[in-house]
């Protein structure tokens, strides 16, 4: 018996973009502008991200990690998401 799931071969993966714009920045309650600061980048950046139109790189994904790193009890926050 398989524990995980098996992801759909005709589905595309999620783009991090989708999951930062529907999990992450509610549990944060920031508007763009302050995350893009955070973030170093322009606003736009940070929005073309989340439009999924930009791609996640590795130098943007350490600063997300920072960023997130930086907000206490994150955990929390997922998991009153979660339930």
């Amino acid at each position: 018996m398989n524990e995980f799931p098996v992801r759909n071969p005709n589905r595309c993966p999620t783009h991090p973009g989708a999951i930062l714009r529907k999990f992450v920045l509610p549990a944060l309650d920031m508007p763009t502008s302050t995350i893009a600061g955070h973030l170093e980048l322009s606003r736009y950046a940070v929005e073309s991200l989340l439009a999924e139109r930009r791609p996640m790189t590795a130098k943007l994904a350490l600063r997300v990690g920072k960023l997130l790193e930086s907000v206490r009890n994150l955990y929390e926050v997922f998991r009153a998401l979660a339930s």
